[in-house]
């Protein structure tokens, strides 16, 4: 792969066609070629099972994708309500 693809590439080109920031993005990932996406959305979850590098790198930790969804729909139900 050339190295200027990667999931964060790509996950930056989507928000420029959709027009949404860093903020209005989260990401899941349990490997090193997401990394590239934890960079890029504002808020990045990794799998628990996942090396500590990339529990290191992501701004929470999730047991399962479910989860991580859950506190995605909190989130945004909390701050909807703020506007």
């Amino acid at each position: 792969m050339p190295a200027t693809v990667s999931k964060g590439a790509g996950l930056r080109m989507l928000m420029e066609v959709l027009g949404i920031t860093s903020s209005e993005v989260a990401c899941i990932g349990d490997s090193y070629n997401d990394l590239s996406m934890f960079d890029v959305a504002l808020h990045s979850y990794a799998r628990q099972h996942a090396n500590a590098a990339i529990r290191d790198k992501a701004s929470y930790v999730t047991d399962c994708v479910g989860n991580a969804s859950t506190q995605v729909i909190h989130r945004n139900l909390r701050d909807a309500t703020c506007l």
